[in-house]
């Protein structure tokens, strides 16, 4: 696409969790369809790690909070005894 500000040709992917942008000042016609379709998995790809990381952490911070409850719950079963 022509975009203004002296930028010959832009390309732009937008994935779940993010944008990317490309631009190139020097020459038209970079982006031909088989570097858009490297340039899709690449970020589809990214876009899914993005993801299982979040999940990732998500997961670990539920680990530690039941890990904190069983552990305040044996204490308290240990007192009751």
């Amino acid at each position: 696409m022509r975009t203004r500000g002296g930028v010959r040709w832009a390309a732009w992917m937008l994935l779940l969790v993010g944008l990317i942008y490309l631009e190139n000042n020097l020459s038209s016609h970079v982006f031909t369809p088989a570097r858009v379709e490297v340039i899709r998995i690449l970020a589809t790809q990214a876009a899914i790690s993005i993801r299982n990381a979040q999940t990732h952490a998500r997961l670990e911070r539920l680990v530690q909070e039941r890990t904190a409850a069983l552990a305040q719950a044996k204490a308290v079963a240990e007192l009751a005894q």
